[in-house]
This record gives structure tokens, C-alpha cells and sequence, in this order.
């Protein structure tokens, strides 16, 4: 039978394969394939898994629109809660931390129209830095297909003016949101209208990096073509923080506060705030059982003093916490400031209490307390981690016997006290991630994972009951969201008597070698993923570009190796530190 030719090649193809086919492609390319005819248009099903919500109006009336569709209602597991707010850093009260017109830029409260004649300092400072750390995160890279795309992007990028006009539009329209408490009201109804959701997430991370959000949320796609505007963080960050006396950096408290108004601090968590707030709501009936609090890597997390003394705040999530059959929580927290205090946070009980009286069907928790990862050098003394808290004191595990995932990240501790915990893991755990951790001197990831093999037991496991095992570490990388990650290789020294990806060099005792299998990857680049390995290596496998310094040094390497005069073995690392270490120039 001769096909017609006015009839594309795709609707000659079983109906699960057009389905297969459209299940890779983003929702914006659906609509243009569910446009083309009525076939596709039945088995080319836009997915609505997601649905997210922030103090934008545009943002709301998608969620809402949602909400109300007979079908992509149903399929909505996840309500997301933009926790970030567009600031004005010309007027350091208002700090996008509370929801009233009078900590509103003064040329919007009332309405009235920004004066976009006038572009602020501190608006033009940080589109230059955006455009830095776009620079910094590309590094030597080749140009990748989304390097390429971005650089369209910087191309098409409006003048600061427009950017501006743009941003105080952004600004005023928050602003009617936080005044009406639409963003409140829209997130109750969803509650009632998605039968499948199970998952809440609150983060201040969604908008990523310039040009590089972690979601294209519906408001940032309105966006005009190349904005470049302040990057929103909402919650506090390392740098925003205030410091103590002895130069400490800490977080306020959250009770009885002194010196600020008490609601202005506690509404830089806004949404984290409202979301316990009404999951707790008895009267609130839905089916959440999935609690995500994610800073993202990003250096900041819910404020740790909620948990100093009693609130309300602490009381809600500890709700949330009990209700029946909840499975899974992954809590941020900022702890700056507590080492300095003893831990009160932790030592007061409440934290430990609140996961205590988590549902005993939990079963995947993660722990990130923001802190930075330090790597004592051979010989200090370890004063970083003098003053830690016991993890078992405050990370109930024995209370939580069908756990099935366990994680820590970005906290000073003790060996002793990880091995504590990990022994104490129900039999039910299948994995277990550990991340940037800072440990005492004379301890590491190696002498950890040492431990871990000849002393959990989980060896003598039925292999498809032993937990898998995988760590995170920054090492020697700067940029925000980067690590490098270690999988199979943990597995195969804990399990397979292979060698422990951790080594001892001459500065420190748990370096990941170069070359060992590991892979780097970015928290907001999913594209971005390469060995771990030197920049001669990755020049030669494509990751690098040759024409950049390091190319030179390899084109250098190469051709004095062609022509002899370099022996075999020597490699590219070796020859280089030669040539510093006699400071003979590199290239004539």
C-alpha cells in the first residue's frame, strides 16, 4: 500500500512508539508536536508532574489553571514553593524578607511607576557579576551545546535600563502577591485538587545561575530575551549573615528577638513557614507524605534556632512529621554560628524529638547543615570540630526502621560518632550518601571508609541487601554546586577488596586521585558531568579547549615527545612540574 505523502512519517508508527518518542521531549515541544494533528494530539500527552508556586502572579495563575484542568490535575505529584524574592539592595530593610508595601522599594510602593532613568549602582554591580561568574563556570571548556545557547543569550542581552524597568516590574508585581497572600490561598486549593500529590518541595534555589535556572518555571519564561537581573537566594546566605563578636558568622535568633522585629526574621523563610504551616492544618485534608527542604548546595538552609526553644514553626514541622505514613524528608539547615555556641540548636532536644516522632514508615532522610567543607592539613590540630553534638542525639535512625536512604551533608563531625550511626541503620537501608563533611584531625574519608569495611559488616550481606555507598567532596573545587562523586569505587573497597579511592598525600590524607574513576558534576548544569582527572586529560578526551593554556601544553608535550626528548612514562603532570621547578620557560 503506497503511503501519502501529505501524511508525515511519524503517524506510521505504532501508537506506543510515538508515545516512547514523545515521553523525551519537553512540554514546550509537545505543544508544538500536539498542534500539528489530532493523532498526535492524542498519544503526544503533555506531563504535568511538577507544579510550581512563588509570590508571582503569573506563576500562580498557571498552578491555579492546573489545578483546575480535569486531566493534568491527576497526574501533579509535586508542588514546588519558590522560596526566592526579588530584592532591592538599594534599601537594606527590606532585604526580600517580608511581605508589606512599606518594605517595598520606596519609588513602588503605592503603585507608583519605577524610575527606570536612574539604574541603581547596585543593580548595574550585579549584572557584572552575573556575567563573571558566567565566565567562571565555564572555565577552559569547549563550547558545549549550552555554552553556545548562552552565549545568545549574553548577545541578545537588553541594556540595563530595560533590565531594570523589567526588574521593577518584578518587584511590584511580589509585592501585590505578598499584600493579597494569593500565593497562600492558591497553595491551600492545590492542596484539594491534586488527588496524586505526595511531595512537597520549598527551595530558594530554583533560579540557579544566569541563564542557568534549575527550573524554567511559567514566570521565567515570560522573561524577556537575554535579562540579566539579581539572582533571588531568599533565604540568607553565608554572606548576608551577621557576625558575632569574635568574627563568627551565625544566624539570629528566632524567639524573643531583641534587636529586630521577630516576624521580619522568621518571614525570610516565608515558604518554608507557610508550607508547614498548612500540611499541619488538621483541618487541611491531603496527601502529602514527602517533606523536601533544599538549599541546592547553595551556602544557606532553614534557620537552625527554630529548634533552640519552642515555636510555633517547630511545632508544625514536627506535625508534618507524624502524619501517617509519611516517607520521606530531606531537611537543609543553616547552622552557622552554633559551633561557636555549643550547639544549642541540637543539644536542646527538639530537633531530635521532632524526627523522633516521624512516622515509622519513613523511609528516605537526608541532613544538610550548609556548613563549608575544611580539609585539615597533615598536622593540625582539628580545632574546627572540638564542639560537635553525637549524631544519634538528634538523627533518631533506631526509630525509623523501614529507612531505606540515609544522608548527611555539610557538617562538622566525628569518626567515631558516623560509625555510631551507620551501625545503628536498620537492615532496611539500600542506600546511604555522605557529603563535604568536616572531620577531626587525624581522621578522613579514608580512615572512615576503612572503618566501614571492617567493622559495619554489610560485606557479609546478601549482595542485593547491602547498602550502596557514595561520597561527595569539593576537594579543589571553587565553584558553587561542583563535586566530585564517588559510586562504584566506594562500593568496590567496601565489598569487592578493591582499592580505597582515598590516598594519602604529602598535605592531606583523603585526596581523590586523579584518573581513579570518580566524576565531577554540577547541581545546576545537568549537562555538565566529566572525569575526575587533570586538564591534560581533558583536554585530550574533549572537555578542554586546545586552544587555551593548557592545549599549549599539551601540543608542547606532544611534539618533543615525537621527537625523543621525552622518556616514556614521563606524563604530562610530571614534565610540567619539571619545567616549574626549574623555571625553564615552557614554550619559546
Amino acid at each position: 500500500m503506497e503511503r501519502n505523502r501529505c501524511r508525515p512519517d511519524i503517524l506510521y508508527l505504532p501508537h506506543e512508539l510515538i508515545g516512547c518518542i514523545a515521553s523525551h521531549l519537553q512540554n514546550r515541544d509537545l505543544k508544538c508536536l500536539r498542534l500539528a494533528c489530532r493523532q498526535l494530539s492524542r498519544h503526544a500527552t503533555l506531563r504535568f508532574y511538577r507544579v510550581f508556586i512563588s509570590a508571582n502572579p503569573r506563576n500562580i495563575e498557571v498552578f491555579r489553571t492546573v489545578a483546575d484542568h480535569a486531566v493534568f490535575r491527576k497526574t501533579v505529584v509535586e508542588i514546588f514553593w519558590d522560596d526566592a524574592r526579588f530584592r532591592d539592595r538599594g534599601n537594606e530593610d527590606e532585604l526580600a524578607e517580608v511581605d508589606g508595601p512599606q518594605h517595598l522599594p520606596p519609588r513602588l510602593c503605592d503603585g507608583q511607576k519605577a524610575d527606570t532613568d536612574h539604574v541603581p549602582a547596585w543593580f548595574l554591580q550585579d549584572l557584572e557579576d552575573n556575567m563573571a561568574t558566567l565566565l567562571e563556570r565555564k572555565g577552559m571548556d569547549r563550547d558545549f551545546p549550552r555554552h553556545v545557547t548562552r552565549q545568545k543569550q549574553i548577545e541578545e542581552q537588553m541594556p540595563p535600563s530595560k533590565a531594570w524597568a523589567t526588574y521593577c516590574d518584578l518587584l511590584l508585581q511580589q509585592d501585590q502577591v505578598l499584600r493579597s497572600g494569593a500565593d497562600i490561598e492558591a497553595f491551600k486549593y492545590g492542596l484539594s485538587r491534586f488527588p496524586a500529590l505526595r511531595r512537597v518541595t520549598v527551595s530558594p534555589a530554583v533560579h540557579g545561575y544566569l541563564f542557568t535556572p534549575l527550573y524554567q518555571t511559567p514566570m521565567m519564561r515570560m522573561y524577556p530575551a537575554g535579562f540579566n537581573y539579581p539572582i533571588p537566594r531568599g533565604w540568607p546566605t553565608r554572606e548576608m549573615e551577621r557576625q558575632t563578636e569574635d568574627g563568627a558568622q551565625e544566624m539570629p535568633t528566632w524567639t524573643d528577638n531583641i534587636h529586630h522585629d521577630t516576624e521580619r526574621i522568621k518571614n525570610k523563610w516565608r515558604g518554608f513557614r507557610v508550607v508547614t504551616r498548612l500540611l499541619a492544618d488538621a483541618a487541611l485534608e491531603h496527601k502529602v507524605t514527602e517533606l523536601v527542604v533544599d538549599a541546592h548546595e547553595l551556602a544557606t538552609g532553614v534557620n537552625c534556632r527554630i529548634f533552640e526553644q519552642e515555636c510555633d514553626e517547630q511545632a508544625d514541622f514536627a506535625a508534618v512529621l507524624r502524619f501517617p505514613g509519611f516517607r520521606r524528608l530531606d531537611l537543609s539547615l543553616n547552622v552557622e554560628g552554633q559551633q561557636q555556641r555549643d550547639w544549642p540548636a541540637f543539644r536542646s532536644g527538639h530537633l531530635g524529638a521532632a524526627l523522633a516522632a516521624a512516622s515509622k514508615y519513613l523511609e528516605h532522610f537526608s541532613l544538610d547543615g550548609g556548613t563549608r567543607e575544611y580539609r585539615l592539613l597533615k598536622g593540625d590540630q582539628g580545632v574546627l570540630t572540638t564542639h560537635t553534638v553525637p549524631l544519634l542525639t538528634f538523627i533518631p535512625v533506631l526509630k525509623w526502621p523501614s529507612l531505606r536512604h540515609f544522608g548527611l551533608s555539610r557538617l562538622p563531625v566525628l569518626q567515631a560518632d558516623v560509625m555510631h550511626l551507620l551501625a545503628a541503620l536498620p537492615e532496611t537501608i539500600r542506600t546511604v550518601h555522605l557529603s563535604c563533611l568536616t572531620f577531626q584531625a587525624g581522621e578522613s574519608y579514608r580512615s572512615l571508609m576503612e572503618d566501614m569495611r571492617d567493622t559495619l559488616g554489610w560485606k557479609w550481606r546478601i549482595p542485593d541487601q547491602r547498602p550502596s555507598v557514595s561520597i561527595s567532596v569539593r576537594q579543589n573545587i571553587w565553584v558553587m554546586g561542583r563535586a566530585i562523586l564517588l559510586g562504584q569505587q566506594v562500593d568496590d573497597f567496601l565489598y569487592e577488596n578493591g582499592p580505597n579511592p582515598f590516598h594519602q598525600l604529602d598535605y592531606f590524607d583523603d585526596d581523590v586521585l586523579e584518573g581513579s574513576g570518580a566524576m565531577v558534576r554540577d547541581a545546576f548544569e545537568p549537562e555538565f558531568e566529566r572525569p575526575h582527572d587533570s586538564a591534560f586529560t581533558l583536554v585530550r578526551m574533549g572537555f578542554l579547549k586546545e586552544d587555551g593554556y593548557v592545549g599549549a601544553i599539551v601540543s608542547a608535550y606532544d611534539n618533543l615527545k615525537a621527537k625523543g626528548d621525552i622518556d616514556d612514562g614521563v606524563t604530562e603532570d610530571v614534565w610540567f612540574r619539571g619545567l616549574r621547578s626549574r623555571q625553564v620557560p615552557l614554550l619559546k
